[in-house]
């Protein structure tokens, strides 16, 4: 099919119809996967923050992040194995590495830190290696974010700003 075709056959009013039935109801676990990956984004960038400043991170935070980090690595890992006849796509790539390079992110500020007898973190060097390690993974799961605002397509104001969604 060549793009005159896909644009007649989603053109047509019957595979519309079927199209805005199927998005209404499968709407509401799209919104709890992107609330759940914007909280994921969060507790990271926190997590992250206390580490360069040196505050008190528990032991709660780095659980959180990698039983949810793993939950949906291996869910996107799963996706990419049953669609594998498909190819993989710049998407899947990024789906994959805002799940996994946290999870590495996250193990290896853990590994490196000392704790003292109340739980703060020590005073740990940041090298530019891992300033670097942070730096990508944050990225990667900002552009994840935004890949994931793909189906709200229009412009809109915010905050006085013209936003524009693919």
């Amino acid at each position: 099919m060549d793009d005159d075709d896909y644009e007649i056959f989603f053109d047509n009013p019957v595979v519309s119809g079927l199209i805005s039935y199927a998005w209404e109801n499968a709407s509401y676990l799209y919104f709890a996967f992107l609330i759940m990956f914007f909280s994921y984004l969060i507790v990271f960038d926190v997590f992250i923050w206390e580490y360069i400043h040196q505050h008190n991170s528990h032991y709660a935070v780095v659980t959180y992040l990698f039983v949810v980090g793993t939950y949906y690595a291996l869910f996107e890992v799963t996706e990419m194995y049953h669609h594998r006849r498909k190819g993989v796509t710049f998407y899947n790539v990024v789906n994959v590495c805002s799940f996994i390079l946290p999870i590495i992110t996250t193990a290896v500020l853990t590994s490196r830190a000392t704790r003292d007898e109340n739980g703060t973190w020590g005073q740990t060097e940041i090298g530019r290696n891992i300033i670097f390690l942070i730096s990508i993974s944050t990225f990667t799961m900002w552009f994840q974010l935004l890949l994931l605002l793909r189906p709200f397509e229009g412009e809109t104001r915010f905050s006085g700003f013209r936003v524009f969604f693919m």
